[in-house]
């Protein structure tokens, strides 16, 4: 075992057993090489850049894996492999006189699952989504980058909300759900005119559930007609549609002139 440089000596022996003088010759002991390689992860589908550190003097340095050789050069101090499944990769570096091996294991982690599901709104809502509160980071497009598994905003306009979360080993997903506006039913506030104490019937549009001012929910009510400016001659009305979306509207009721006291003419006969 050659383990520091030394001065040895060796002597011959020929067939008729005569010996020769010691003949000296020097023995070098050359330093394997150095390779530092570690266990590591990737996460499914992406590349991985695995490397090692050795020393410069090297002549070959071949990587493979069960299944042969995928890289081989003196530069090949790198690989890039993005495995189906955890694999062991082997590696040995090569210098002028000896080599060393070493091998590592390349786990495969899952992605993070998500499952986004389109939706709508009703037009000036503002809508809250949340994603599930077991990944690391959660990064909704709507947040301007902050990491909150909440997002909040008022709908306007159709459109596509992203989400990418973020596991504990870098792993990340993102999906993509659709956003749909409802436009607000669209009605005018029924009207209807009578005498003062004359009653009137409100009539709401047809379609829609109903809610009046003063809790009925049928289509259509009917009131009393006050005096002009009473406020009980104006009455709200909510509609709401099939989607949920609703409006709100005054129903008026209009108060017709009284009649001025008759004219009476006494005439003498």
């Amino acid at each position: 075992e050659v383990i520091n440089d030394s001065e040895k000596s060796v002597t011959v022996r020929d067939s008729k057993g005569c010996n020769s003088d010691n003949i000296p010759f020097s023995v070098f002991a050359e330093q394997l090489p150095v390779i530092n390689l570690n266990n590591d992860y990737v996460c499914r589908g992406e590349i991985k850049r695995s490397s090692i550190n050795a020393n410069p003097f090297v002549t070959n340095i071949p990587w493979s894996d069960d299944n042969g050789v995928i890289a081989s050069g003196p530069a090949t101090y790198f690989i890039e492999v993005s495995p189906e499944q955890t694999t062991r990769y082997y590696v040995t570096v090569e210098n002028q006189y000896c080599s060393a091996e070493a091998s590592m294991i390349l786990s495969v982690r899952e992605n993070p699952s998500i499952a986004l599901r389109d939706t709508f709104a009703c037009y000036g809502s503002e809508i809250e989504l949340s994603a599930e509160d077991n990944y690391l980071k959660h990064y909704w497009n709507t947040n301007n980058g902050m990491d909150n598994k909440n997002t909040k905003f008022t709908v306007r306009n159709n459109l596509y909300t992203t989400l990418r979360v973020e596991d504990v080993y870098g792993c990340t997903i993102t999906d993509t759900m659709n956003i749909s506006v409802k436009q607000l039913p669209v009605f005018a506030g029924p009207e209807a005119q009578g005498c003062i104490r004359e009653l009137v019937t409100l009539n709401a549009p047809a379609g829609y559930e109903y809610l009046w001012e003063d809790g009925e929910i049928s289509q259509s009510i009917t009131r009393e007609v006050k005096d002009f400016g009473h406020p009980d001659n104006t009455i709200n009305i909510t509609i709401t549609d099939g989607f949920g979306c609703q409006k709100t509207e005054e129903a008026h009721i209009l108060t017709k002139p009284s009649p001025g006291a008759p004219s009476i003419t006494t005439q003498f006969v």
